[in-house]
């Protein structure tokens, strides 16, 4: 009761008749857990209290169940603000206000005025999903899934929720591993040393090769160059395991036998793939290589990015 007595006595004036607030009490913007993100054709585009991209209509807004799913359930944030009052006659024989929940029409309004408040969502908005993204004065965002880390040359790594920096969004998705402390030289020495014994390569340096594909699959979208990886061999000459070391070394990645481009866009990490299916152009080239070499269907590193 306590409780409910704070929150009416923030009302600036009285209560209405009907216990319904015109606006909402104090400002919603000094502990909002939602970010609005801007509007478009009716649509209202915001990230969630954990970060997930939501699209909802007014009719969505509007309705309790799609609404308290913003919050994924936790109505605090609502009721502090647009809580719902009725009077009623206390054991003692008083009139007494109290809360009873919150009014959804005008906390609705104000996630639309606050949305079209942060513009027309159009294509100047990017979308990145999970990977290793370029970002203002040479920092880094590495996003993890459910939270980003910004690195920046001499500074220790910022984690953060996901969110919005600049015009890129980074809205959440499953949980990622996370970079942890680099490793020396030798780790790679040794692992390069072990692939030069365990697979016979055609061309001297292939092992390097792959280590350098390793390498670059960790930086995702930052470089302005995007090399790709075919391992060409006979059959049972140990492509797949070849193909399983990288898999096991980039701990962002995406793994597929059957897909198409488009499932993987806005994604900076490397796509693994045991047959080319991406693209018409490379399973032209798949083609022409064997043709060329004679050998089996080959496998392939690639990676697609917004």
């Amino acid at each position: 009761m306590s409780g409910d007595r704070d929150l009416v006595a923030r009302w600036d004036g009285d209560v209405p008749p009907d216990g319904e607030l015109r606006g909402p009490i104090g400002d919603p913007w000094s502990d909002c857990p939602i970010v609005p993100l801007g509007h478009c054709d009716g649509v209202f585009i915001v990230l969630d209290v954990v970060g997930q991209l939501r699209r909802l209509t007014a009719r969505q807004l509007l309705h309790r169940g799609d609404h308290v799913s913003l919050y994924l359930g936790d109505e605090t944030f609502l009721v502090e603000h647009w809580p719902r009052i009725v009077q009623r006659r206390g054991a003692d024989g008083r009139i007494e206000a109290i809360i009873v929940g919150f009014y959804i029409g005008p906390a609705a309004s104000w996630i639309m005025q606050v949305c079209r408040d942060a513009g027309i969502w159009g294509p100047h908005m990017v979308i990145r999903q999970a990977g290793i993204w370029p970002a203002d004065l040479g920092a880094v965002v590495v996003h993890c899934g459910d939270g980003v880390m910004i690195w920046r040359a001499g500074e220790q790594p910022q984690p953060m929720r996901c969110g919005r920096i600049g015009d890129a969004v980074y809205p959440a998705s499953a949980r990622r591993l996370r970079p942890t402390v680099p490793c020396g030289p030798e780790i790679a020495q040794n692992l390069q040393q072990d692939i030069q014994v365990l697979w016979n390569f055609r061309q001297g340096g292939g092992a390097i090769a792959f280590l350098g594909l390793i390498a670059n699959g960790y930086l995702g979208a930052v470089p302005g160059w995007r090399p790709n990886g075919f391992v060409l061999g006979p059959t049972a000459a140990g492509k797949s395991q070849l193909i399983e070391i990288a898999r096991a070394a980039w701990p962002l990645h995406n793994y597929t036998t059957d897909t198409t481009k488009s499932s993987y866009m806005r994604h900076a990490n490397r796509v693994v793939t045991d047959q080319t299916y991406f693209s018409s152009v490379l399973r032209r080239i798949a083609e022409l290589r064997r043709d060329q070499t004679d050998e089996e269907t080959p496998h392939t590193f690639s990676e697609f990015v917004d």
